[in-house]
């Protein structure tokens, strides 16, 4: 059987014919209707006032501190953090999360791109030919093996912007996921810290439990004494057993209290829950100077989900463009290039060269509604979107404005603690000293010493609360993030040119 010689394709005016067809399918989309384009959507249209200052506290164009957890802890407080934004899966899930966007970002924008890919492939044929008019000749069978290398490639002209669109759409979603991270990042940052203050009051509530427990069993002695002396009554005695019990329970309690507290913060660092915290004993935190809060403006620079809402109505306004550029029709070109033989050492010889070039534009004409219903869709995302970055802007406001109440009402009732712990702490000490001197009433000295300790326990609570306070401040502040030096995947994610990789966040 004879080799077969490749023959070439003769495309004339092909060029000028696709030309021709995408100007015509053009002219014939522009006139179609509902393809008219609003202008988008951006944070300006968010139907909230943001104030000049804040109403909890004026404010100044101040940062808040990147290291704002410093002022909770030395050397063993970092340790922990590092563990944390070391181990914790939380932050893992949000980074894998951060890693998946970034792959679709880059699948996406793979489709703007030309395709190529390498093809060899090999036939072997057996045909029969039977009642050829040959005397004698009955059945005859013919093998051939066809032999073909080529390299194919195609690429959609994006000549309407839908693609780019697409990929838009797609960084948006990568610096939103970006912004979610450092939003993760930032809020363990805030449950470490807490945890931290946490384990402090809860190791002072304890050695407090124990402190008190010790004065109702002196106590206990003391009148145990007197009535085998015959110098009080039972009922004396009764009483300071059953506050010795009490103070015995809460001591457990207390117990219960700080081992808990050192189990969330193993937790928090990934660690099993036995327990056992080296390096967890220390005092409470002193709370330090507030810093000027800054203006309400600042969140919008601050605030990581404050970010990524914005990033996410970006890409939801990249989505619309997206669906109107489906009503243009798309121009596609495909081709190959190679070689085709009847024997395999030919494939190397330019004389079997073979070639082609394709090109289609295809214009949607009907699509039962999808088209319609798709640029609907877009547009009924971004109007969510932008009502979501609404909802979190006024949360954002009001969280701020509730931690700055908190620090006002709760210093407030620190002070009025303090001064009560000091005249129950008087009174305490008077009563004890009339009863030892025998003109004392034992009942005032159980009521005394009550309220004493009472007053000691809410005054360790209320400085843990204005220290929890404190970090959800530094918290609806911001602190730790800031998007103006947090690289291009969160102001730049929509900028073609911005790198496609994203880098981890360094520790707030």
């Amino acid at each position: 059987m004879p080799t077969r010689r490749p023959t070439r394709a003769r495309p004339a005016h092909a060029t000028a014919m696709l030309l021709t067809a995408v100007f015509a399918t053009a002219a014939l989309t522009l006139t179609l209707p509902g393809c008219s384009s609003p202008a988008p959507r951006t944070v300006a249209d968010a139907p909230v006032t943001i104030p000049a200052d804040w109403a909890g506290r004026p404010g100044r164009a101040a940062p808040v501190p990147d290291d704002w957890w410093r002022a909770f802890g030395g050397a063993p407080l970092a340790g922990f953090l590092d563990a944390a934004l070391a181990a914790n899966p939380d932050l893992h899930a949000t980074a894998a999360r951060l890693t998946a966007a970034s792959a679709r970002a880059a699948i996406t924008g793979a489709d703007r791109l030309p395709q190529a890919s390498a093809r060899f492939s090999r036939n072997r044929a057996k045909n029969i030919f039977i009642g050829l008019p040959i005397p004698g000749s009955g059945t005859v069978a013919t093998r051939s093996s066809d032999y073909d290398l080529a390299l194919d490639f195609s690429w959609e002209v994006d000549l309407w912007g839908r693609l780019a669109a697409s990929e838009d759409a797609a960084l948006a979603e990568v610096g939103a996921a970006a912004a979610d991270l450092a939003g993760a990042r930032l809020s363990l940052t805030g449950r470490v810290v807490k945890g931290w203050v946490g384990l402090a009051e809860a190791q002072h509530q304890r050695d407090l439990a124990r402190q008190n427990l010790r004065s109702w069993s002196e106590s206990h002695a003391l009148i145990e004494r007197r009535y085998r002396s015959g110098l009080r009554p039972p009922l004396d005695l009764h009483l300071i057993a059953a506050s010795e019990a009490a103070a015995a329970a809460r001591l457990a309690d207390r117990e219960r209290a700080l081992a808990e507290a050192r189990r969330t913060l193993q937790v928090l660092m990934g660690r099993y829950p036995d327990a056992a915290l080296p390096g967890g004993d220390g005092p409470l935190p002193v709370l330090t100077d507030l810093a000027p809060p800054g203006l309400p403006a600042d969140l919008l620079a601050r605030r990581p989900d404050l970010a990524a809402a914005e990033l996410r109505l970006a890409g939801a306004e990249s989505r619309i463009e997206g669906a109107r550029a489906a009503f243009y029709p798309a121009l596609a070109l495909t081709g190959s290039a190679g070689t085709t033989s009847t024997a395999m050492h030919d494939l190397l010889d330019g004389n079997f060269s073979v070639w082609s070039l394709f090109g289609q534009v295809v214009q949607p004409l009907f699509q039962g509604g999808r088209l319609r219903a798709g640029v609907e869709l877009a547009d009924a995302e971004a109007t969510e979107s932008l009502a979501q970055f609404t909802g979190a802007l006024l949360d954002a406001f009001a969280e701020v404005e509730v931690a700055l109440e908190a620090e006002r009402r709760l210093a407030e009732r620190e002070a009025a603690l303090a001064a009560a712990a000091r005249e129950s702490g008087a009174a305490r000490d008077l009563a004890a000293r009339l009863y030892s001197g025998g003109s004392g009433d034992v009942l005032v000295m159980f009521e005394t010493e009550r309220g004493a300790q009472d007053a000691e326990i809410a005054l360790l609570a209320v400085r843990r609360a204005r220290l929890d306070a404190r970090v959800d401040l530094y918290l609806a502040l911001g602190g730790g993030f800031d998007r103006a030096s947090s690289g291009p995947t969160i102001l730049a994610a929509l900028d073609a040119d911005a790198p496609r990789a994203v880098t981890g966040e360094s520790r707030p």
